[in-house]
């Protein structure tokens, strides 16, 4: 159930830091920064591969500490006869 958890964390990260880069993009091309536009299009992978695991480590500590994969267990164990 944690990698589970873990798995969903790791791709709302992802979706979370793609949707802030192509964001800052489109905001960026909006207002005629094409050079702004051009340097968060071109972020390094090292970069990015950074920023989503800082993202998914937040969100997991996050989900810990609300409780949420206990929850999640609670509730499949009260569906299981």
């Amino acid at each position: 159930m944690d990698f589970t958890v873990s798995v969903v964390a790791g791709v709302a990260a992802a979706a979370i830091v793609a949707g802030v880069i192509t964001g800052g993009v489109a905001i960026a091309s909006a207002l005629g920064v094409t050079a702004i536009a051009t340097a968060i299009a071109a972020a390094p992978l090292w970069a990015v591969v950074g920023a989503t695991a800082l993202v998914g480590v937040g969100i997991g500590l996050g989900l810990e500490y609300f409780g949420v994969p206990q929850k999640i267990k609670g509730w499949i164990n009260n569906l299981l006869p």
